[in-house]
């Protein structure tokens, strides 16, 4: 016997689809930071616990970056491309130069210096890239850690992209991925913030559909 799907059936088995990957997301973006640190700390011979505060937030951006690191240089170990990756990471968003000097100190060390500058400038490039595409959604970064505080948003693009290509997204939809975010605890953003910032995204994702993909 053949069923017969409506169209309002279908779009709610796609949007509760979606929110699924919303919540697998960022339940993977909270564990990369702390698993980074973690990693790291088989090579470490310094104190970072300060950043565990940032852990969940950083994930977004640790996560392609270390992916990329991993990518170019096989010969590494988990842990010095975890640590690699954290080291740049507090290099862009942390201004501590005693916590930049000690993580140069132990890079030089273990003899990764060149790998460190590689995955540096790839650093560089995700960072620019993420600033401008805040810029282009409306948030001003007004400091380091501010754009950091945003990067959560990175591996979220592309289920965005899929939101907007595939539906009309109401206000309370918007509430309800807004509520699932915050409730993650990857961001202290208020939710007015966050449905302002999601509402400019979706709206940039339907006029510029494929765009995001290449700034990730």
């Amino acid at each position: 016997m053949e069923i017969t799907i409506s169209e309002s059936v279908k779009k709610q088995l796609i949007k509760e689809s979606m929110l699924d990957d919303f919540r697998k997301t960022l339940s993977k973006i909270a564990s990369i930071g702390e698993k980074s640190i973690e990693e790291s700390n088989k090579i470490r011979n310094f104190d970072i616990k300060f950043l565990l505060t940032w852990s969940s937030t950083i994930g977004g951006f640790m996560g392609p970056l270390s992916d990329f690191i991993a990518g170019q240089e096989h010969n590494l170990t988990k842990a010095e491309v975890m640590f690699i990756a954290l080291g740049v990471t507090a290099s862009l968003f942390y201004n501590n130069e005693k916590l930049v000097s000690k993580i140069l100190s132990r890079v030089s060390e273990l003899g990764l210096m060149e790998s460190f500058k590689m995955a540096l400038e790839k650093g560089k490039e995700l960072k620019g890239a993420f600033i401008s595409f805040l810029e282009s959604i409306g948030i001003t970064t007004s400091n380091i850690l501010h754009i950091a505080s945003f990067t959560f948003l990175i591996p979220l693009l592309g289920i965005f992209m899929g939101i907007a290509q595939n539906s009309t997204i109401t206000h309370d939809e918007i509430v309800e991925i807004v509520e699932r975010i915050i409730a993650s605890g990857v961001t202290r953003h208020s939710s007015v913030i966050l449905k302002n910032a999601i509402k400019n995204l979706v709206s940039k994702t339907k006029e510029n559909p494929g765009n995001e993909e290449s700034q990730s």
